[in-house]
């Protein structure tokens, strides 16, 4: 009865904990202002005391970290299914185009932008390096994906490296096609055309760019 009674309460704190993590994402999506999802708010969207959250996570940081953490399982589960339909050797531009399709995400590009300037630095040590290491973990078997299906990548390491490059392309893409509201209005204007980017074909066109001059 105690084994059952533990695995019970275990299962029960693991949907406890997804509940928290879907209205975090919830608000997130809702408002797209990371600063205006607050603990309390969070409580409210999951219909718990705010006090029952501190149980789960010290911080709201530490809530959206491992948030991230669940959502890049995800998002590289995905990827790994659609690089893998793709025939061996694969071309670069097929391989870039789903990673590409699957990128534009503005949450994910929203999450990824705040855990570096603002979510990373007010967090523990400890909360970091469990993150990190889900990270490597989805990461190293994508990387090696890549190494079989494309031939530029030809060295152990390469995929894993290719991904670390992508990841910066990531962010500043994101950052140069989801501008703030006023800098979006003021791209209505057509004198200012040229700064209204499309985040696939950016992403695509640059990642495309890194793998022709690999070597």
């Amino acid at each position: 009865m105690g084994k059952k009674r533990r695995a019970m309460d275990e299962r029960a704190k693991k949907a406890r904990r997804a509940e928290i993590i879907t209205a975090a994402f919830t608000l997130l999506q809702d408002t797209e202002d990371y600063d205006a999802v607050t603990m309390a708010r969070i409580a409210k969207e999951a219909g718990v005391a705010k006090g029952t959250l501190y149980l789960y996570f010290e911080t709201k940081e530490e809530l959206f970290m491992e948030a991230m953490g669940d959502a890049i399982g995800d998002w590289f589960e995905t990827w790994i299914e659609q690089i893998e339909a793709l025939p061996s050797p694969a071309s670069n531009e097929d391989v870039v185009h789903v990673m590409a399709a699957l990128s534009d995400d503005p949450m994910l590009g929203l999450l990824f932008t705040k855990a570096y300037t603002t979510i990373e630095p007010n967090i523990s040590a400890e909360v970091a390096t469990r993150f990190k290491r889900r990270l490597r973990d989805n990461l190293l078997p994508l990387g090696e994906l890549l190494e079989r299906k494309l031939e530029v990548l030809s060295e152990p390491g390469d995929g894993f490296r290719f991904l670390m490059c992508i990841n910066a392309v990531f962010l500043g893409v994101h950052q140069l096609t989801t501008p703030a509201p006023a800098a979006k209005k003021a791209l209505q204007a057509i004198d200012l055309a040229m700064f209204r980017l499309d985040f696939v074909t950016e992403f695509t066109t640059i990642c495309c760019a890194i793998l022709r001059g690999w070597r």
